[in-house]
């Protein structure tokens, strides 16, 4: 899975970096090991911007509490949740805030990937302003600006939503050997979910956009995963 992972990541990173005028060597390889984001017109500018560690830092210790009390559980269903908060907090929450903050913090232009989503109001505001913002710059330059000139944004929109599954198809499904199809039913329903808020606003609340959120989420994180993946993952992180 760490591999897939590695592998998709240097990929997007390379096909950002083509949206620049001028490479500079140095920029280009920092910003392909050294920050999570993808957006590297965005990391290449020197601009002084507000920073805090707080964040970062608290939701690490919230994911060691958590990481704490999978320790001492029994239960093996709620072991595997607690595992698996526990790592959204220490990595997306924690340490990717931290990566922006430590870059913002050097005089880089840089934003945290995590953008409070659980702020969304919507399911464009979620996917488009709030969760991994790494992902969305990427997938905007590569995918939705092109096919929008050609196609309209509607189908800009539902490609990128295809290719996020293709993409979660490649480093859940793939190294789970099992669970086909999931990750991408789940990305379409959120594309569904989307168009459905646009057309009738009264579905348009906080209610509707978790109601979709959550409900299919068994699809992206299915059976195979947890079996073949995660639970021999937290077996080998102590967990």
């Amino acid at each position: 899975m760490f591999i897939y992972i590695a592998l998709m990541f240097l990929t997007l990173k390379l096909l950002t970096l083509t949206g620049l005028k001028e490479l500079n060597f140095k920029s280009a390889a920092i910003y392909t090991t050294a920050w999570i984001g993808m957006n590297p017109i965005e990391f290449t500018t020197k601009e002084q911007v507000k920073y805090t560690f707080t964040k970062g830092i608290l939701s690490l210790l919230i994911g060691a509490v958590i990481f704490y009390l999978s320790l001492i559980q029994t239960d093996m269903t709620i072991k595997a949740i607690l595992v698996f908060t526990a790592v959204l907090f220490i990595f997306h929450f924690g340490l990717l805030d931290l990566n922006a903050q430590i870059w913002a913090a050097l005089g880089r232009k840089t934003k945290p990937i995590m953008n409070e989503p659980w702020k969304a109001l919507s399911l464009a505001e979620f996917w488009g302003k709030r969760w991994n913002m790494a992902f969305r710059d990427a997938a905007h330059q590569i995918l939705f600006k092109p096919i929008r000139k050609s196609f309209g944004v509607k189908f800009a929109i539902l490609s990128v939503f295809i290719f996020s599954g293709l993409v979660h198809e490649t480093v859940i499904s793939l190294p789970a050997e099992g669970g086909y199809g999931g990750p991408m039913v789940y990305f379409l329903l959120q594309y569904l979910g989307l168009c459905i808020q646009k057309e009738y606003t009264h579905f348009d609340n906080r209610f509707v956009t978790w109601l979709f959120l959550v409900m299919p989420l068994p699809l992206l994180f299915h059976k195979a995963f947890f079996l073949n993946v995660f639970i021999p993952f937290s077996n080998a992180i102590g967990g």
